[in-house]
């Protein structure tokens, strides 16, 4: 009872959480508050009888993601395989949890599972120090297999005395492994050095006939998984990422552990998961959101009550110091083969952050070469050599060596290609962190303003990177002042930006603007600021719609006009609505045969009179007008609404709304701006405005 115990709440702590301010929140919120099943990348038929039940989420295809858990009662030996981050370890944690507690009488058997199985964890980086040492080349192979069962026995016995202060438990142990009556997970292949991983395949393989286990599993990162590291007889998994279903439970159960905890109540907490789901899925962090681990990360940051879409870099800095934290949580000595050089380094954060943010920028410099490739690879040899410079390492053997760590446990940086043990070329696991470090590099350059007009010709390429860079210097900057985002506005500021890559940094100037807001402009007394940049930024954005830029990024340039202040009155004013006449004539309406939806068919010839359209969309300004004026309570422009029920009492309540409005849908930016076309509003209210 004493092991179970031990073993139960190790396995439910969930050490990513005490990242956050609270640093009991370890203790207080665990793996069983927050767990969400996992899926496997394999697809599956719909078995039958359930087709109703799932055809909401069911795919054309008829078929359906196999479950992490179905995949493991498939197979009595299993290998699962996932992306850093993905989830490996918490689900085999969250497995060998419930059967502890199954044999704690704590909760029912689990479907297909033996209920007298004893969960063992072993965690196989711990046993380098021993694996190490021992010389299988000089040996027959029966000593070989005992020698390497002996090395796992005696690390589950060390555990049970350090980890889960049982020792008393040891006979118990061995009882339960000699009678075949254990579940038995083998967790980190990939933390083990390249030329240990055929020890540990001979290990594992020794291990399970020795004890004839009925069920082991071993957890991989998917690169990893390959040569020696390869488990004969073993059936491989691979995780796939959170699906919007998966997420937006998550976001839930982290939400309702906030109401248990009292740091919440009831109400607040269901809107807070809400607006955790909707941010964490928008397009700029839906890849992260898909990673477990990421998705935690937003949820410390989210419950800090920094809205993600506005301040994503502090989830990016924040995401980067946890992934980097992991490095620095290893024990450094023999067994690790850590140098204490690179002991030191991993221990310092602004050091280790610097040479992310170098080899972030190299990395994307080298991606531009090759845009076709949606990763890019910064070559080792190349890599090696920035770091042996004076500014970051200046020894050669030290960058190999970090290079080489940051392989093997980083999920930020990963290698590709190559020998083993010695990756041939390094690219980020999510571009977006690639952009994000390397637009930090970018901003903290001393002549930063030069370097972006030289990148600037590249269209829109690294116009992302500079946002993130904007951004991190306004929100994680190094004085508590904007100065340092104004100043680097100010200098992007030509006068020749009709040219287009002096467009491009005028256009990067005004979302800097836009970032730091016009009144603070305004107050700016520094001799580059004030209304006189507002000024000339104002009429370079405008200038900027007509501009040769792409259309994304024209888009780019009218929402900062709309935050700096939209000088055009035929967007602004309803009274300045502009048209444009249409001549009478005839077109072709619908679609052919075969084509398009029932309701388009069939196409036909029609004659239209003249009519006039406006120039632009009815934009949210010009719409406001007609809120103001009070519009919404005036009965005679809503008889087509008050004949179908939706209007009452100055207020609209469409058929899948639940409560009634008197303004337009509020979808965030960038659909509120002010110069944005109003959306969020019914037929009827366009009827009505």
């Amino acid at each position: 009872q004493n092991y179970l115990t031990s073993l139960y709440r190790r396995c439910q702590s969930l050490p990513l959480v005490a990242l956050g301010d609270d640093p009991n929140a370890r203790e207080d919120v665990t793996l069983d508050d927050v767990y969400i099943a996992l899926h496997t990348t394999e697809r599956i038929d719909v078995e039958k009888g359930k087709e109703k039940e799932e055809r909401i989420r069911m795919p054309s295809d008829g078929k359906k993601p196999l479950a992490a858990f179905d995949a493991f009662l498939k197979t009595k030996k299993m290998v699962l395989l996932g992306d850093p981050g993905s989830g490996k370890s918490t689900f085999v944690r969250n497995l060998l949890a419930m059967q502890a507690q199954v044999l704690r009488g704590k909760r029912e058997a689990l479907d297909g599972v033996a209920p007298d199985l004893l969960p063992i964890l072993v965690t196989l980086r711990d046993l380098i120090g021993s694996l190490n040492k021992l010389n299988c080349k000089k040996i027959s192979a029966e000593r070989r297999d005992a020698q390497l069962v002996k090395v796992v026995d005696a690390q589950i016995a060390s555990d049970m005395k350090e980890l889960y202060r049982s020792p008393e438990f040891g006979d118990g142990i061995r009882k339960s492994l000699v009678d075949g009556r254990v579940l038995l997970v083998f967790d980190g292949l990939d933390e083990v050095p390249e030329h240990l991983r055929e020890k540990i395949r001979l290990a594992v393989a020794a291990y399970q006939e020795a004890y004839a286990l009925p069920r082991v599993i071993v957890t991989c990162r998917i690169r990893s998984y390959r040569g020696a590291a390869e488990q004969p007889g073993f059936t491989p998994f691979t995780l796939a990422p959170f699906t919007q279903e998966q997420a937006g439970k998550f976001c839930q159960g982290w939400y309702d552990t906030q109401v248990r905890l009292g740091k919440v109540d009831v109400g607040v907490a269901k809107e807070q998961a809400k607006d955790l789901a909707r941010a964490a899925w928008r397009d700029e962090l839906q890849k992260l959101a898909e990673n477990p681990m990421l998705l935690t990360t937003m949820a410390i940051i989210h419950q800090k009550e920094t809205r993600l879409p506005d301040q994503r870099v502090k989830l990016y800095s924040q995401a980067v110091r946890v992934l980097t934290k992991r490095w620095q949580e290893h024990r450094f000595g023999e067994e690790l083969a850590v140098s204490e050089g690179l002991a030191a380094i991993l221990k310092d954060d602004k050091r280790i952050r610097k040479i992310l943010e170098r080899l972030a920028y190299e990395a994307h410099r080298v991606g531009k070469k090759n845009s076709k490739k949606t990763e890019a690879d910064l070559l080792r040899k190349d890599a090696v050599e920035i770091l042996e410079g004076s500014a970051y390492l200046g020894d050669m053997n030290l960058a190999s060596e970090l290079l080489d760590y940051i392989d093997l446990r980083s999920g930020l940086l990963v290698g590709r290609g190559g020998e083993p043990g010695k990756p041939s070329a390094y690219s980020f696991a999510h571009r977006t962190f690639q952009e994000y470090l390397a637009g930090c590099y970018l901003v903290n350059q001393r002549d930063a303003d030069r370097q972006l007009l030289g990148l600037a010709k590249e269209p829109e390429y690294w116009s992302l990177a500079i946002e993130f860079g904007a951004e991190e210097l306004y929100y994680n900057g190094r004085t508590e002042s904007q100065n340092d985002v104004l100043d680097l506005a100010y200098k992007l500021l030509g006068e020749k930006y009709k040219k287009e890559e002096y467009s491009r940094t005028a256009l990067w100037s005004a979302k800097m603007a836009a970032l730091v807001g016009a009144e603070t402009i305004k107050n700016d007394s520094s001799p580059h600021g004030g209304d006189d940049y507002l000024r000339r930024i104002i009429t370079s954005a405008s200038w900027l719609l007509k501009s040769d830029l792409r259309p994304v990024e024209r888009a780019d340039a009218g929402r900062a006009l709309a935050k700096l202040g939209d000088p055009r009155p035929a967007v602004m004013d309803v009274d300045a609505l502009e048209f444009s006449l249409v001549p009478a004539g005839k077109f072709w309406m619908g679609s052919k045969k075969n084509e398009g939806d029932s309701n388009e068919r069939p196409q036909h010839k029609l004659d239209l009179p003249a009519f006039w359209m406006g120039r632009y969309p009815v934009t949210n300004a010009q719409y406001q007008a007609f809120i103001n004026d009070g519009g919404y309570s005036e009965k005679r422009f809503w008889k087509e609404a008050q004949k179908a029920k939706v209007w009452t009492d100055g207020k609209v309540k469409a058929r899948n709304e639940n409560t009634p409005r008197e303004a337009a849908n509020d979808f965030g930016e960038p659909y509120n701006l002010s110069n944005h076309p109003v959306v969020g509003i019914t037929w009827y209210e366009m009827l009505a405005f």
